[in-house]
């Protein structure tokens, strides 16, 4: 039985939001720093890979190899960080490191919603779009029910949509005003980036965007986000539906499905820089 209570009004929505950074910036701040550390090793392999190309040129698939392997544990970090970021919006007590520890512990189970969340949206998306965001809306809070609940897999997907279901319009308008906020930034960012001059300015625009991204808007939009689910399942406090299916399946129908998009994209990369290049030699002859 649904309570009578609704969402919060969109100002205190955000209000609560700003008021939840302001107690716990510090807490929030490190997580995010100690992400970004875990980005290191990655960054600099790429920086290495650029500057040296000549003189690693033998050497360049071992180098392949281990920017791959670096990129992975740097994905895993970066995942950690977020879900702990998650955790920590519920307990801001608890230390940095067990958040991240916490975090950790539910990579696997992010990726495996993640990959059925795109699946299913993409397949959507293919129906004119309008079906893509329709759904999207409906899973956005999929990771929050399996971090704050302990759904997994579709199970998570089923219970975003429980709650969705009925404030879709409601929940549509919050998510486009946090979207908005982002985007309003993004551009900010752009039109600096053009109207820099010089080589350096660019580096410190860049580092300022990232540091703001990073320190500011992500951590914001996450407790936002985090806000609504939680009324949501104020409203829709009881559910009916099982924590966890017997399907793995889905998971590597998933996979497959990702894998067969990522080839088909980098082909059609592959056939436009061909074309690129047979029309830039056409040009030149």
């Amino acid at each position: 039985m649904e309570n009578a209570q609704q969402l919060r009004p969109i100002g205190k929505l955000l209000a609560d939001t700003w008021k939840f950074y302001q107690l716990n910036y510090k807490k929030v701040c490190l997580l995010m720093l100690w992400g970004l550390i875990g980005a290191v090793p990655y960054a600099l392999i790429i920086a290495v890979n650029i500057n040296f190309r000549l003189q690693i040129a033998p050497y360049q698939t071992v180098i392949n190899l281990i920017t791959f392997l670096f990129y992975l544990v740097t994905l895993y970090w970066i995942i950690s960080t977020f879900l702990g970021l998650i955790i920590l919006i519920k307990n801001p007590e608890k230390k940095i490191i067990d958040v991240f520890n916490a975090g950790r512990k539910l990579v696997w189970g992010h990726l495996a919603i993640s990959l059925v969340v795109f699946m299913f949206v993409s397949l959507w998306s293919l129906l004119f779009v309008i079906p893509g965001i329709i759904f999207g809306i409906f899973y956005t809070f999929a990771m929050f029910a399996f971090v704050y609940d302990g759904y997994r897999r579709s199970a998570a997907l089923g219970r975003s949509k429980e709650l969705v279901s009925g404030k879709w319009w409601p929940v549509f308008g919050r998510l486009i005003i946090g979207l908005v906020i982002i985007m309003a930034f993004a551009m900010l960012y752009s039109f600096a980036l053009r109207a820099s001059q010089s080589s350096w300015l660019t580096y410190v625009i860049l580092l300022i965007y990232y540091a703001i991204m990073s320190l500011l808007l992500s951590p914001l939009y996450v407790t936002y986000l985090s806000l609504i689910y939680n009324d949501l399942v104020a409203i829709k406090p009881v559910s009916s539906l099982p924590k966890e299916k017997n399907d793995y399946w889905l998971v590597a129908v998933a996979t497959i499905f990702l894998i067969i998009v990522t080839l088909i994209f980098l082909s059609l990369m592959a056939l436009a820089i061909m074309m690129l290049a047979a029309q830039t030699m056409t040009t030149g002859v």
